[in-house]
């Protein structure tokens, strides 16, 4: 929600990942860019350049997103399936 208690629009992934790599900033930025193809860069950085404004609860949800997949994610490849259900 914005200062007036308007829902904010939803984020496409695109918008998310943008958001993500603004808030990291440009040293672990860079880090992730070393594992994406140049396609996915031209598109991530256009994205990256369109982004005017960041509210910080679209940086805390982002983050908080991210946080929760990387998670779901390990405990999934662990083989935690019931911790990973339990932490979602």
């Amino acid at each position: 929600m914005d200062m007036y208690g308007d829902k904010e629009p939803e984020m496409t992934n695109q918008q998310k990942a943008a958001i993500l790599f603004i808030t990291l900033g440009p040293e672990y930025s860079a880090m992730l860019f070393k594992h994406m193809n140049d396609e996915e860069i031209e598109k991530l950085t256009l994205e990256i350049a369109n982004q005017k404004q960041i509210s910080p609860e679209q940086k805390r949800a982002v983050i908080s997103e991210f946080y929760q997949m990387a998670m779901a994610k390990s405990y999934l490849s662990s083989g935690g399936l019931e911790y990973a259900q339990s932490v979602l």
